[in-house]
């Protein structure tokens, strides 16, 4: 699911089945990179992981994720031109 409001893109992936998605390509147009703003297997969302906000880069337009079993995340997509 993708929310576009003026300047600002967020991406939500989820995973509502019992498996790990592994490798899964999203596609995100004109985006160079996304910021994770909120992840359900952050330890303060009550998961396992410590919060890791660090940048995810797009190579040509995709990246590629896992999706624990039951999760979620949104993402903030960047702009290409900054």
């Amino acid at each position: 699911f993708e929310r576009i409001c003026e300047a600002q893109r967020l991406v939500f992936l989820f995973n509502f089945s019992d498996r790990t998605q592994e490798d899964y390509l999203l596609n995100v147009e004109d985006c160079p990179a996304l910021r994770p703003l909120i992840c359900s297997e952050w330890e303060e969302y009550g998961g396992t992981r410590k919060a890791d906000k660090g940048m995810l880069t797009t190579v040509d337009g995709t990246i590629m994720v896992t999706l624990p079993p039951f999760s979620g995340l949104c993402l903030l997509a960047e702009h290409a031109n900054g």
